[in-house]
């Protein structure tokens, strides 16, 4: 396997060398560009120049005089140019190349191949609708003068030093950040196998990259949140301990105090034992309910649900549970439709309902409210009472019961069930309270925003 180094340092390689191919292409092109350019330039000033001496000779002389041609154009040709003047039966009057005047021996058939390089096809020249002469010329290229070939000589090697210069350094640049960006992602992957081997205490030293940076930001939220679960995971544990120990004491003592024969048995004894099993019962219940609920794979079917619906169904399910209290059940809803899982929704506003009748004060009442805040759907359960501020603060922890709790039944993980199902729908609740009642309120969010 391949280490970050290697990787970072191989893919810089790559990027030079595609840098310097692309560069050094570009380079060359330019240059033969740039000269193909100069070429152009200089054969049609060198036409432009010679095209009105011809006209003028041919005007002065009547005829293409040879030694006119030659005088005039003397002062305007140089070593690297070529001019071929031939009258109009095409036979030649002026030749010059390389700096010298070509004479074809007299008497001999004329052959325009002997010119040699450079030679091209020659143009008419007309004086009015008259063609008086055809006249081929041109240069014979930038790197026909030596002056052109040293300095071309010189830039191609300036550059392709430069670019060795360069190659070196962003090497070596490469080769140091390299390394100093593999040390640092060493440090975070052994700060995480810490992390991963059982410590909590790993501390992660800054980065100037944004992306490591971010990675031991995780790290350290990750490890605080693994500290967290881990006490509260220790803390249900000896809750969850300690709530069964209670029970399952109980039934062993008076169990051997039957077999022993210091107890009778008797319909009531057992009736106590049954309803010490049944505790039992509903705190494994809620136990796999909440890790059901809380488990990744959790999926919720979200649906629109008529909030008079959802009323009936709780006044079903709490109406002998008041008759027998004597404590009223107010019920109302403004609100038409809420969207969530039925199952959940159900199991959340009974657990909260169930709640407020237990801690209901004498000749109070409990007021279910379902309404709309914005875009989002409100369920308020109400309750005449008093709940202190510490309870408000712990009442949705696991197997937490506050000091009006201890008495009643229950495993103490009712409201936490309830706010593991809001979470799951993306809601909120809280616990407040007004006056002289208190208030629980349930926040589900717009069904386009709820969490499936």
């Amino acid at each position: 396997m391949k280490t970050l180094f290697s990787r970072t340092f191989l893919s810089f390689l790559a990027t030079l060398a595609v840098v310097v191919i692309v560069l050094g292409a570009m380079f060359l092109f330019a240059v033969q560009r740039s000269i193909d350019d100069w070429n152009t330039y200089r054969g049609f000033r060198l036409q432009s120049l010679i095209l009105p001496i011809i006209t003028r000779v041919y005007r002065q002389e009547g005829e293409l005089s040879e030694p006119a041609i030659a005088e005039a154009l003397s002062q305007f040709l140089t070593a690297n140019q070529f001019v071929y003047i031939f009258d109009v039966e095409r036979r030649p009057v002026f030749l010059y190349s390389r700096g010298e005047r070509i004479t074809p021996a007299e008497g001999e058939p004329w052959d325009p191949t002997q010119l040699g390089a450079g030679y091209g096809p020659a143009a008419a020249v007309f004086e009015g609708d008259e063609v008086i002469a055809y006249l081929s010329a041109d240069t014979l290229g930038f790197t026909s003068d030596l002056a052109n070939r040293r300095f071309l000589a010189t830039l191609i090697v300036a550059v392709f030093v430069g670019i060795l210069v360069s190659l070196g350094a962003a090497l070596g640049f490469a080769f140091v950040f390299s390394k100093k960006l593999a040390a640092q992602a060493r440090v975070l992957a052994d700060g995480l196998h810490l992390i991963t081997s059982g410590r909590r205490n790993v501390t992660f030293p800054a980065s100037p990259a944004a992306e490591l940076a971010g990675i031991a930001d995780s790290a350290k939220v990750l490890q605080n949140q693994l500290r967290t679960e881990e006490g509260l995971r220790r803390q249900w544990a000896e809750d969850i301990a300690h709530d069964l120990r209670t029970p399952v004491t109980a039934l062993k003592t008076q169990f051997e105090a039957m077999m022993e024969g210091y107890l009778s048995v008797s319909r009531e004894r057992i009736a106590t034992l049954f309803d010490e099993v049944a505790r039992i019962e509903r705190l494994v219940n809620d136990l796999r309910e909440l890790s059901r609920i809380e488990s990744p794979e959790m999926k919720t079917e979200i649906e629109c649900l008529a909030t008079d619906d959802v009323i009936n169904q709780v006044n079903q399910v709490f109406l002998m549970r008041a008759e027998e209290s004597g404590v009223p059940l107010v019920t109302e809803t403004d609100a038409t439709a809420i969207y969530a899982d039925r199952h959940l929704l159900l199991r959340a506003i009974t657990n909260v309902v169930e709640n407020a009748f237990q801690h209901v004060a004498p000749h109070g009442r409990v007021h279910i409210r379902i309404h709309r805040i914005g875009e989002n759907v409100a369920v308020d359960v109400l309750n005449t009472g008093y709940i202190d501020p510490e309870t408000c603060e712990r009442v949705f922890d696991r197997m937490y019961r506050g000091e009006s709790s201890r008495g009643t039944p229950g495993s103490g993980l009712g409201l936490t069930i309830t706010k593991a199902i809001i979470d799951l729908h993306g809601g909120r609740i809280g616990i407040f309270q007004d006056s002289e009642m208190t208030r629980v309120r349930i926040t589900f969010p717009h069904h386009d925003r709820a969490t499936t």
